[in-house]
């Protein structure tokens, strides 16, 4: 009996600690954008506001940013063949 209230126990809690996680994707002009607009977003999150797409802590509650990734400079081009520059950046999170 005693086994099964401990079983039961640690069961509901491993269903009680369940974590979501995910990632941020902000497309950036310019270099001088990405700190401020990465702590804008981060303090979003940690504030349970941001209201992104595919953001899934919006019915959990607060998140919280794990990891900020800036893997550079890309290049993207129009339907004309004009070639521009731009930022990306990722921030993981993950919510309770």
């Amino acid at each position: 009996m005693k086994l099964l209230c401990i079983l039961t126990f640690l069961i509901s809690l491993s269903v009680m600690a369940e974590v979501e996680t995910g990632v941020i994707s902000l497309r950036l002009e310019t270099e001088e954008e990405i700190e401020p607009r990465i702590r804008e977003v981060m303090d979003l999150v940690k504030r349970g506001r941001y209201r992104g797409p595919h953001y899934k802590c919006n019915g959990m509650g607060r998140g919280r940013v794990y990891a900020v990734d800036v893997p550079g400079l890309r290049y993207t081009t129009d339907r004309d063949g004009n070639i521009k520059a731009f930022y990306l950046a990722h921030l993981k999170y993950r919510c309770r």
